[in-house]
């Protein structure tokens, strides 16, 4: 299995709309394994991440000021990292950060 990451509007009845990034962007965060090995490395936690390494213990909806912080620890990640996989996948996320802060109500899934 894979993690995806997908930016999302709620409804009023709680169900979601997901919304698509545009390419080069896609909804891919890694391999299922990323969980631990990357997002919840204690290199990424060294940094003082968060909301990443806690998808080593369940899912992420980022709404509001974790979204905020979402965006911010991607920078961070993009800052530091040297690795074109990971790379490409913070980039996703960011992406979808992105897409989720130009409109309101909506957030960002990871899981």
């Amino acid at each position: 299995m894979s993690l995806i990451v997908q930016a999302y509007r709620r409804g009023r009845d709680g169900e979601f709309t997901w919304l698509e990034v545009d390419f080069p962007f896609n909804t891919m965060a890694g391999p299922e394994a990323w969980r631990d090995a990357v997002w919840g490395s204690a290199e990424f936690q060294a940094l003082g991440l968060e909301l990443l390494p806690s998808l080593r213990s369940g899912d992420i909806y980022a709404e509001e000021a974790d979204l905020q912080k979402l965006g911010a620890e991607v920078q961070q990640i993009l800052a530091k990292t040297t690795d074109e996989g990971i790379s490409f996948r913070t980039k996703n996320i960011q992406a979808a950060v992105r897409l989720a802060l130009s409109q309101p109500g909506c957030g960002v899934y990871i899981g």
